[in-house]
């Protein structure tokens, strides 16, 4: 196309083409840009379901693999650094699960669960200050169970006063753990919060 017509009517017609392509064009970059995302997204999903095949297969290793690269892919997705964090969990590496959530929380600062199981990820390690900040924080915030984001926050206030058992009635909130605050309704840390890893997806 020339730069530039001189006949009248040609040169009509250039203008109205320009216009449509200075109209069109960014719908169609944008629209170019979705379909990279979905596409992104969409591996991303399969990376995570494969993911969970390895979790129940045994292969954690094969598991945390997929889900470096679903998160590399789309970090968007909340569910995935659950999966994510919840696998070293399994493997009781739990530096690297709060590394996995404080990467998460980058991505999703609002994100309450997030902030609840880093809580619960330094009361592992034993750094009650840190887990005092995020259960307080979560506390705060809509999560998928607040009443059992409550309770977790009622621990870590009992434990950074450098409280230590539990109080009558009440029972460990996982195997493993005695020295905790919170009351025993059928929740179990990270099995807990594993149900509700896909309830923040999309």
């Amino acid at each position: 196309m020339k730069l530039l017509y001189t006949d009248p009517k040609k040169r009509r017609l250039q203008q109205i083409e320009l216009v449509l392509f200075f109209l069109l064009s960014p719908g169609i970059y944008f629209g170019y840009l979705s379909a990279k995302e979905w596409q992104r997204f969409s591996e991303a999903q399969t990376l995570q379901t494969a993911a969970s095949q390895e979790i129940h297969a045994g292969n954690l290793d094969g598991a945390l693999n997929k889900l470096h690269k679903a998160s590399e892919l789309y970090p968007d997705s909340p569910g995935i650094w659950e999966d994510l964090a919840v696998t070293y969990y399994l493997r009781k590496d739990h530096e690297n699960a709060i590394q996995t959530y404080v990467k998460a929380l980058e991505y999703h600062p609002d994100h309450g669960d997030f902030h609840r199981n880093l809580a619960m990820a330094y009361h592992n390690v034993g750094k009650h200050d840190r887990e005092l900040e995020h259960a307080e924080i979560a506390n705060k915030m809509v999560t998928s169970d607040e009443l059992f984001t409550l309770r977790i926050a009622e621990r870590a206030r009992w434990e950074a006063n450098g409280k230590k058992g539990r109080i009558a009635g009440t029972q460990p909130i996982s195997p493993g753990q005695p020295d905790v605050l919170v009351e025993d309704t059928g929740h179990h840390d990270h099995d807990h919060d594993h149900e509700h890893s896909h309830d923040h997806d999309h």
